[in-house]
């Protein structure tokens, strides 16, 4: 568990450093615009997927797996016996510090839809990642009633999406 230490402090200064971008750029931290706040708005998105990001990487790597390489043999090694001690690993890393955060995204996404226009919004990796947290939420849905016979989603994460972000915070 000491590998995750590091984690909150990642997100802290991707959070920090975000900010100070802004003021760089805008002078002041004023939220007025619709730029401004879409400007905010993806770059608390781009820390908080980033965190969820390393907290995978830094967990496969604990567990023996370099990710990415190595995660479809994760994947066996986690589905090939639902009660092994790195399936019930991961199950707690998927329920209590993955889902909170996860969660917590689509709430921002759900609440602040206006400032994406539908157009763009639809045609971006954000809706992919939607479709991926919801298929981890049926999974876990499953795993609270203790049905472990899924594990992964079918949904994909959507490769390009911190790249996505970042252009649009640059």
């Amino acid at each position: 568990m000491l590998i995750f230490l590091g984690i909150p402090a990642i997100l802290i200064l991707a959070h920090l450093a975000y900010k100070s971008g802004i003021q760089n750029r805008f002078g002041v931290l004023e939220k007025s615009s619709k730029i401004d706040k879409q400007l905010d708005l993806y770059g608390g998105l781009w820390a908080k997927i980033y965190f969820s990001y390393r907290l995978w990487t830094d967990f496969l790597n604990s567990e023996g797996y370099n990710f990415p390489d190595e995660y479809s043999a994760f994947k066996d090694a986690v589905n090939s016996s639902p009660q092994s001690v790195i399936s019930k690993r991961y199950r707690s890393i998927v329920r209590d510090l993955w889902k909170p955060s996860q969660y917590e995204i689509l709430d921002i996404l759900e609440n602040n839809f206006a400032l994406f226009g539908a157009e763009e919004f639809m045609s971006t990796p954000l809706l992919e990642y939607i479709a991926y947290i919801t298929s981890y939420k049926l999974i876990i849905y499953r795993w609270e009633a203790d049905d472990f016979s899924y594990h992964f989603p079918d949904q994909k994460f959507p490769s390009s999406l911190l790249d996505f972000l970042e252009e649009k915070i640059m």
